[in-house]
This record gives C-alpha cells, structure tokens and sequence, in this order.
C-alpha cells in the first residue's frame, strides 16, 4: 500500500468511527497496522534507494 492508501484508510476509518460503524477499539488496531504498514513501505523505499546507490558505486569500481 502507498502512503495515500494508508492515508485514506485512517481517514475512511475516522469516519467510520465518527458514525459508529466501527468501535474506537477495532479503529486503535486499524491505525496501529496502518502505522506498521507505512513504516514497512518508507524502509522499502529507503533499502531500494540503498541498492541503487550501491550499485552505482560497484559499476564505478569496476570502471563502467
């Protein structure tokens, strides 16, 4: 999931929350996971760029 869909899935939930659909409790979970899932994608991100930097500095190395 990317940051918008995290973003829209708290918001979503607010509501939801806000017109009783949904307890407080199950939205405390809900933006816990979404918490989680959003530091997963900013490490991807991050490990991704890593790689690419990585492999920049290898193909100097190797003078190509």
């Amino acid at each position: 999931a990317t940051p918008l869909e995290v973003a829209v899935l708290v918001a979503d939930t607010i509501d939801q929350v806000r017109a009783g659909d949904i307890s407080p409790t199950v939205a405390n979970s809900v933006g816990y996971l979404a918490q989680t899932l959003a530091k997963l994608h900013e490490q991807i991100v991050t490990e991704s760029k890593i790689d690419m930097i990585l492999e920049v500095i290898q193909q100097r190395r190797l003078g190509g």
